[in-house]
């Protein structure tokens, strides 16, 4: 037996190389628990060890975003705007955020206001943290009293929902229409 092949190393035709390292070993040389790694070892003809590529640490999923909402103003007359903004608490460099929302009350959607945008969505693009669509209240001479619109984030697999800003409210205030002279 050569004096090399008896160190730490072993020669393999021309090349040095390390010898095998259980998973325990490999484990403790890449400071990971042993509980993290899967997979097993094993030696081939050479007595090089085959390594399966489940031995690598398990990386974890990325956590989706939290959503927030946000509305401004919440009070507004007939023929007044107001800003829906939806924020993600962190950005996702490489893919839009696709927001889904609901709109409820007593004030009816392209009777009492409209929504510049997606009327169901809110889109964050990749890079951005956060995206808005506006309301406008529309001026219909109806004097019904004041109404409201409520936007309701819904749930998704893609991000997360804030219990206390998943849900907003608009109230609308009917403005008398001019009396004619």
């Amino acid at each position: 037996m050569r004096a090399e092949a008896a160190s730490s190393q072993a020669i393999v035709g021309q090349c040095r190389c390390a010898p095998a390292m259980s998973a325990r070993t490999a484990a403790q040389s890449a400071h990971q628990p042993v509980e993290e790694m899967s997979g097993e070892s094993d030696d081939d003809a050479s007595g090089m060890a085959v390594t399966n590529r489940s031995m690598m640490p398990k990386k974890k999923k990325a956590k989706p975003p939290k959503v927030t909402l946000s509305v401004s103003p919440t009070n507004i007359n007939e023929g007044g705007t107001v800003t829906i903004t939806v924020a993600a608490n962190k950005v996702n460099p490489t893919q839009d955020v696709t927001v889904n929302y609901s709109l409820t009350g007593t004030a009816l959607l392209n009777t009492h206001y409209t929504v510049c945008g997606d009327q169901r969505t809110i889109t964050i693009p990749a890079g951005a943290a956060s995206a808005s669509v506006r309301l406008t209240a529309i001026a219909n001479d109806l004097n019904l009293g004041a109404e409201s619109a409520t936007i309701t984030l819904s749930p998704s697999s893609a991000y997360k929902l804030s219990k206390k800003t998943s849900k907003a409210t608009v109230n609308i205030t009917n403005v008398a229409a001019p009396l004619c002279p």
